[in-house]
């Protein structure tokens, strides 16, 4: 039986670009597993900086009940200025693992925002009022209660709103791998 130029151009066609095809299948699979990493990294990041958020806060209240001793008090700001730092250090992170995404940068600028406001809260109060006694101690903490309410629920939000986002992405990376040949 002889083949025909068509057909066999057919052939060869169908040989070389059916691999090609299945490779284009699989790099929207690589696309999605990408696309996963980095929200998953950018919600384990805002995790990480509630967690750090809420030391800070408990940092903070040490600081208060525990600071009228000199010695316990410089081991307890170092530690309220290390959570402070790393919280900072935090938020740079998780704006550039959002800026990849585009995803909740107006979230971000808050965080930000609020960062500054909320160290400086803290910061003024211990100044103004100190910590020498309990009355004392209790009007630095009502000074900035409340302060960390909105950094608080606006993490809450970009952890709940990336969360969602992964299981689609998760689902975006099934689909494709179910196609990938």
């Amino acid at each position: 039986m002889i083949i025909h130029t068509y057909t066999l151009r057919l052939l060869v066609c169908i040989t070389f670009l059916m691999p090609a095809y299945a490779l284009a299948e699989c790099i929207e699979a690589l696309t999605a597993v990408s696309q996963l990493q980095e929200t998953v990294a950018a919600e384990n990041t805002a995790r990480d900086a509630l967690i750090t958020l809420r030391r800070n806060a408990q940092d903070w209240k040490n600081v208060l009940l525990r600071g009228r001793d000199e010695v316990e008090s410089q081991k307890l700001l170092l530690r309220f200025n290390q959570q402070a730092k790393n919280y900072a250090e935090l938020l740079v992170l998780l704006r550039q693992q959002l800026t990849k995404s585009n995803l909740y940068l107006t979230q971000v600028d808050i965080l930000e925002k609020e960062q500054s406001i909320l160290f400086a809260g803290y910061r003024s109060a211990l100044a103004r009022y100190g910590v020498l006694s309990l009355e004392a101690a209790a009007t630095a903490d009502r000074a900035v209660q409340g302060a960390d309410v909105l950094s608080f629920r606006t993490l809450e939000s970009i952890i709940s709103s990336l969360a969602v986002n992964n299981k689609d992405h998760f689902q975006k990376l099934r689909q494709a791998i179910m196609e990938c040949k």
